[in-house]
């Protein structure tokens, strides 16, 4: 099994291609992500929990007491926070859970908790105090927070939960729970006590 990554720090940049990752290639076990911080950004980047074999993918955990901005920018890498199943592989994705005080996700970025072989996807779960943003901007990439089964998988999207002061999603940006193969989709729950 692999034994996961921890990173506590007072603000935490990850771009340019930068990848902080937990996987499993073989028989085993993928640990988690849990990052613990202020401020968190992400632009032109990942972080990720995924199994590609045999075995459980964890989960990623977010904690961030102000700001979480997820940015594409004008990039053609996907800037991504997801836990996943992948072709060929045989476990469950661990989900996502972002905690803080506001949220943004932009031009392309995407949270995401998905299967693409044999599993269930894992959950995806919003805590905002203040404000979640998602805007699709100019990008060609689709900005989205999702949890999904993909073609020729087997399993369950756990769904998507956000509880935030207000929401804004624009510029076709998406959130989404759904399957395109043998499983059942998961709900969208969104609980926003102003807007």
């Amino acid at each position: 099994n692999a034994g996961g990554v921890t990173i506590t720090t007072s603000s935490l940049e990850v771009k340019n291609g930068a990848e902080i990752s937990a996987s499993t290639l073989g028989k085993g076990d993928a640990g988690g992500v849990t990052i613990t911080t202020s401020s968190l950004e992400l632009k032109n980047g990942g972080i990720i929990a995924s199994t590609l074999a045999k075995g459980d993918a964890g989960s990623v955990n977010i904690n961030a007491t102000e700001t979480v901005v997820l940015d594409g920018g004008d990039s053609e890498l996907v800037t991504v926070v997801e836990s996943s199943v992948l072709s060929g592989a045989e476990g469950n994705a661990g989900g996502v859970t972002i905690t803080t005080g506001s949220l943004e996700v932009k031009n392309g970025a995407q949270i995401s908790a998905s299967t693409f072989a044999k599993g269930d996807a894992g959950s995806v779960n919003i805590n905002a105090t203040e404000t979640v943003v998602l805007d699709g901007g100019d990008s060609e990439l689709v900005t989205t927070v999702n949890s999904s089964v993909g073609s020729g998988a087997e399993g369950n999207a756990g769904g998507v939960t956000i509880t935030t002061g207000s929401l804004e999603v624009k510029n076709g940006a998406q959130i989404s729970a759904g399957t395109s193969a043998k499983g059942n989709a998961g709900s969208v729950n969104i609980n926003a006590t102003e807007t």
